[in-house]
């Protein structure tokens, strides 16, 4: 059917009772030789019956189907149901190595059922260099299978398609790919995304997205390697063997999901790594980019359905856009979460291969839940060029962060620390980090700066139950190279029944700082330089730093708000700096072990006080210094320097044990 100008189709096959026919082995839009193109007008082969064969599986049965000025290969109407179109080359010369594109290389419209490709060898069709999509899919239960989409016969180099590879704008339920081998199709060198998908429950499985057929090189697609916008439940991978995709080398991103997108699940994909998950193959966007979409589910409590996303130049998730009730992004999103995934790491979970920016950004999104307290919902969140974890401006608030490593490997045993640090809050108030129930506590250690920072207009975080700076085992240092938290200016932060030691080598650091115009901070029943048991040294540089911060209580009348601060090896607590209300510490032990009997002393260098309130940067006025026992230290109990007035010592142990009966 070539050597010709056709103005209408090359292959027409019409009606309801058109059935059977296998159109094979032909030219259809080329001259003869299949080097050249003469098109035909409307499609290269039109079907609107059920039943037929484009091409088969031997090279004898491909046909050429390229250089028509309409579509490849056009199913139209509810009649063209069950048609398989195989072992093409669409949109190639007869090589399968140059261009002779047509307008797209195969539509449905309206018809359902049909396959494109197989599973089984030799069904595959080569894809490429077509005006528009390389496959556009508006019907219902068609199946995409085992093709080269955007590459040449080889799949090596890229031979884009100039807009989408696979486009599934109309219909439900079409599947892209499989979990078989022979089901995957290599979607790669695309000039839009690599797969579009508009239309609901779509499955998207199995596939390599922006790679050459081993796995081993990118071939990029120019957008995304799969976009969501606005379709509902869509599935990218799944919990099963062989599900998962392959997505790196994208321009934009691996997977991006916007545009009232609801009920995505992304689940058991390499993004931004090779096929063995080992080495970085980035893709030059975000791994996975949430935006204005519900109900997103990456990862999941289910050890299969973990992704790796690891490797991107940027992060690994970003979630971005005001909206309400989030479990991890939207503009306008909600009920989106972000659970058992591996971020920045190997598929190991061992070895550093960290996104470049953050392993998950939260900017201007509330009420996002990143981890969870269920068995198999802990993200490892390691290895990144800046945090492991950032929320950011006003929007982001109501964020829950629970259950996570963050800066150490997958047992927890080994510092493998993001850049900056662990968690950064910045501008954005009301955020929890760890909670109260069983499995919310991030073990938050090995981090390049603080553990969490907290800027000033990151007012009422919430920091509890969280172990900062130590392993797993919660008895060794992986220290965070800064402050385990800093709260910098923000007001009401409540740091709650934490273990935090182990952190800070340098100058000034601390298992706590709270500074620079904080107020209202809240320290209570805290283990800060000890192991979790309370019986060990475990040292911060200084245990807590309070700096021109007003108002603070650290600890209180209660003895659940009692802090243990002891095993420091400057002083437990080091006051400075003008504030307009001093602070309260109250009821705490310092020096001594959990049960107040044992000394576990800070001050273990000389000429450091216990609690230290210093003048040396101005005058902390009005410190209230009450009921707390201060003994087993290696330095002086309490010093208030020259200038420092108005302080309250009254009702403290100094030097005894809790009971007062024995030094």
């Amino acid at each position: 059917f070539g050597g010709a100008f056709n103005p209408n189709a090359g292959v027409a096959i019409g009606g309801s009772g058109a059935t059977g026919n296998h159109v094979e082995g032909n030219f259809i839009g080329t001259d003869a030789s299949g080097t050249s193109a003469l098109g035909n007008n409307v499609a290269g082969v039109t079907a609107a019956g059920p039943g037929n064969f484009v091409g088969g599986l031997t090279a004898a049965q491909r046909n050429v189907i390229s250089g028509n000025v309409g579509s490849g290969v056009f199913l139209f109407s509810a009649d063209a149901v069950d048609n398989r179109i195989e072992g093409n080359y669409i949109g190639t010369d007869v090589s399968g190595a140059h261009p002779l594109g047509n307008q797209d290389g195969v539509v449905t419209y309206l018809s359902s059922g049909n396959t494109i490709g197989g599973a089984v060898a030799g069904a595959g069709n080569v894809i490429a260099a077509n005006l528009n999509e390389g496959v556009r899919i508006g019907g219902d239960g068609n199946r995409i299978q085992g093709n080269y989409v955007g590459t040449n016969a080889a799949g090596a180099t890229g031979l884009g398609n100039a807009r989408s590879g696979i486009a599934v704008d109309g219909g439900t339920d079409n599947l892209v790919g499989g979990t078989s081998v022979g089901a995957r199709n290599v979607v790669s060198g695309n000039g839009g995304n690599g797969i579009f998908v508009l239309a609901e429950n779509t499955t998207i499985q199995g596939n390599f997205i922006g790679l050459n057929p081993s796995g081993s090189a990118g071939v990029g697609n120019a957008f995304y390697g799969v976009q969501i916008h606005g379709a509902a439940n869509t599935l990218v991978g799944g919990a099963t063997a062989g599900a998962g995709n392959a997505i790196t080398d994208n321009y934009f991103g691996g997977v991006g999901i916007s545009n009232g997108a609801s009920g995505t699940r992304v689940q058991g994909n390499f993004v931004g790594t090779d096929l063995a998950g080992m080495h970085a193959l980035p893709n030059h966007g975000d791994g996975v980019a949430v935006n204005d979409a519900s109900n997103t589910l990456v990862g999941g409590a289910d050890p299969a359905a973990r992704n790796v996303i690891s490797g991107n130049d940027r992060n690994g998730v970003f979630v971005m856009g005001p909206g309400t009730a989030n479990r991890i992004q939207g503009n306008g999103a909600h009920d989106n979460l972000v659970q058992g995934n591996l971020i920045g790491t190997d598929r190991t979970g061992m070895a550093a291969l960290g996104n470049h920016f953050s392993g998950i950004a939260v900017n201007l999104s509330p009420r996002n839940l990143i981890g969870g307290t269920a068995s198999g919902a802990r993200n490892t969140i390691s290895a990144n060029g800046f945090s492991g974890v950032v929320m950011y401006q006003a929007a982001a608030t109501g964020n829950v962060l629970q259950g996570n490593f963050i800066g150490t490997d997958v047992t927890g045993a080994h510092g493998l620390g993001n850049g900056a640090d662990g968690v950064t809050i910045q501008d954005a108030p009301g955020n929890a980090i760890g909670g109260t129930a069983a499995g919310s506590r991030n073990l938050i250690s090995g981090n390049g700066a603080n553990g969490i920072f907290v800027n000033a207009a990151g007012a009422n975080t919430a920091v509890a139950g969280n172990w900062i700076g130590i392993d797993v085992s919660g008895s060794l240092a992986i220290a965070n190279a800064a402050n385990g938290v800093h709260v910098f200016g923000a007001t009401n932060a409540a740091i709650t029944g934490n273990v935090i030691s182990g952190n800070g080598a340098g100058f000034g650091a601390a298992g706590i700082r709270v500074s620079d115009g904080a107020s209202g901070a809240r320290v209570q029943g805290n283990f800060i330089g000890t192991d979790a048991a309370g019986t060990s040294k475990v040292p911060n540089r200084t245990g807590l730093v309070l700096d021109r911060a007003s108002g603070a209580l650290v600890g209180g009348a209660d003895s659940a708000a009692r802090n243990l601060i002891s095993g420091n090896d400057q002083s437990a607590i080091y006051l400075t700096g003008n504030a307009p209300a001093g602070a309260r510490i109250e009821g705490n032990f310092i020096g001594t072990d959990v049960t107040g009997n044992l000394a576990l002393g800070n001050s273990s260098a000389l000429g450091y006080f216990a609690i230290d309130v210093s003048g040396q940067f101005g005058i902390p006025p009005g410190t209230l210094i009450l009921r707390n026992v201060i003994s087993g230290n290696g330095g002086p109990g309490v010093g208030i320097h020259i200038g420092a007035d108005g302080n309250t010592l009254r009702g403290n142990l100094i030097g005894t044990n809790a009971s007062g009966t024995a030094a």
